[in-house]
């Protein structure tokens, strides 16, 4: 069976999230969330350096916990989506599934649903891929 041409690969990369990746990511969703304008004011500042605080401990449990963010990624972007897999799993997501991003210097996160996000290392992506991965995202609707 011969591949679409939707589905050609337009950029890759691998990767293997570090405990700092996952510290980074867990930290951009914190900022992602405390950039919504809220109502109580007073009281964001209490919670916001509270989840900072925890993310170390909730990050070491993650990857105790979750053997699939110790392997090693590889991600393909193509027309119709971006393709994630490992020796165990091959997800594959189309654009249009994608609700939001957030990026900065460390991370990337992906959003399929509020709390639900894939992680790419910034540091593990060339400029091909990122330049891709920008004008995919930027091409999506968005809710």
């Amino acid at each position: 069976m011969t591949p679409s041409s939707d589905r050609t690969v337009l950029a890759s990369i691998g990767y293997r999230l570090a405990e700092a990746d996952v510290v980074a990511a867990q930290r951009a969703h914190l900022n992602r969330l405390f950039s919504v304008p809220y109502r109580w004011h007073s009281v964001l500042p209490l919670f916001y350096a509270l989840g900072q605080m925890m993310v170390p401990f909730r990050v070491r449990e993650l990857l105790r916990d979750k053997r699939v963010l110790q392997q090693e990624w590889q991600v393909e972007l193509s027309e119709a989506g971006l393709r994630a897999f490992t020796a165990g799993r091959d997800v594959h997501v189309p654009w249009s599934d994608y609700i939001d991003y957030w990026e900065d210097d460390r991370v990337i996160l992906l959003y399929r649903q509020k709390a639900q996000y894939q992680v790419i290392p910034v540091a593990a992506a060339n400029p091909d891929f990122l330049k891709v991965l920008h004008r995919k995202l930027a091409a999506s609707p968005r809710d």
